[in-house]
């Protein structure tokens, strides 16, 4: 039996964090590209979120130390910067600016888009209207499953015709939930299920594919007839999915305007309040925990404390800030052996143990 006391103080944090520093730019296209930077410590209240801006507006504000960056004009220059803001609502100075300048516009021909409400919608795969939605309707499963699909999981299916042989891309344009419910998956006939989406960019319409700002590889495909199947990963009515489309361009990020649709909502999408999500064993899930560090899904609403005990009781490492968040934690000195886990938030403490091998 492990046992230790545990002190807590309260402090007002008027410090800000770091300023963010090695502004990245990746995948650049002619109407985005895939922004990465380090990240900004905070000792007291801990860092909640980064804000980008482009040009000195603000452009999104994120959870995470990467964004894709979209719907911009080709041939253009920007100015990146990105504030990193604390749970006390500090803010940092803002990074060093850093240069990026769009790629020539990309031509659309030969691209396909499918209306993902069209699909044939099984397992309680549903199409519901959605404001924003080019499509007008969206869809959103009820059943699926993280690990990989399966037969009893809601699903949509297209028949496509592929006029030439050679590497296929899928994008997605979709609207993700802030509980976290952000991907679902995509398969070519009986190829690899791969999953779609993943971008932590949440209550907006967006053009994603591996999270990174690139179309996802479908590998190489036969021309003529395909079936491409859409199950859900992370199921949520309000993860949402209202446009597929299919290119052989590696280069092409699409744009709402490419979509050949005859009518387009221009209405700002917007949700009903939410009911928070609770701190529950299910709602923090352990990840991958090789090489002395261990990731962790924090699935729940609001601030949290992160803690990681050696099984003497002696605190190894620790974090906190805003879920959800998917984080992870690197003990000092870590060799091959069980640690335990606290997370809390002002209502509840969930403790697990969990083995990490150096």
């Amino acid at each position: 039996t492990v046992s230790a006391t545990f002190t807590e103080t309260s402090t007002t944090d008027n410090t800000a964090p770091s300023v963010p520093t090695n502004l990245s730019a990746t995948n650049i296209a002619s109407s985005g590209f895939y922004l990465t930077w380090d990240a900004s410590t905070d000792t007291e209240s801990g860092v909640k979120e980064y804000k980008i801006f482009l040009n000195g507006s603000l452009s999104v504000t994120v959870p995470v130390t990467s964004a894709p960056v979209t719907g911009l004009t080709a041939s253009t220059q920007y100015s990146v910067t990105v504030v990193a803001i604390d749970n006390a609502g500090n803010e940092s100075p803002a990074s060093e600016v850093l240069s990026v300048t769009t790629l020539d516009e990309v031509s659309t021909e030969g691209n396909l888009f499918l209306k993902a409400s069209e699909g044939t919608l099984s397992n309680q795969m549903q199409a519901v209207a959605a404001p924003g939605a080019l499509a007008g309707e969206a869809i959103s499963g009820t059943i699926g499953n993280a690990s990989a699909p399966n037969s009893t999981d809601s699903k949509a299916e297209y028949t496509v015709t592929l006029d030439s042989e050679g590497t296929w891309y899928a994008w997605g344009r979709f609207n993700f939930y802030a509980g976290g419910y952000n991907s679902f998956w995509i398969q070519v006939d009986d190829n690899l299920p791969l999953r779609f989406g993943n971008t932590r960019v949440f209550d907006t319409w967006l053009w994603d594919g591996t999270s990174k700002g690139e179309g996802i590889d479908l590998g190489n495909l036969s021309a003529g007839t395909h079936t491409i199947t859409i199950y859900a990963r992370e199921a949520h009515e309000q993860c949402l999915m209202d446009i597929i489309c299919l290119t052989q361009n590696a280069s092409y990020v699409p744009t709402d305007s490419d979509v050949p649709a005859p009518d387009k909502p221009t209405a700002v999408f917007q949700r009903a309040p939410r009911e928070p999500i609770p701190l529950t064993s299910s709602a923090v899930r352990l990840g991958s925990k090789r090489s002395g560090s261990l990731e962790i899904d924090l699935r729940f609403t609001g601030s949290y404390q992160l803690e990681m005990f050696s099984q003497s009781g002696r605190l190894v490492a620790h974090r906190s800030g805003s879920a959800p968040i998917t984080t992870s934690l690197h003990p000092s000195r870590t060799t091959s052996a069980v640690y335990i886990v606290r997370v809390r938030n002002q209502d509840k403490m969930i403790v697990k143990t969990v083995p990490i091998r150096r």
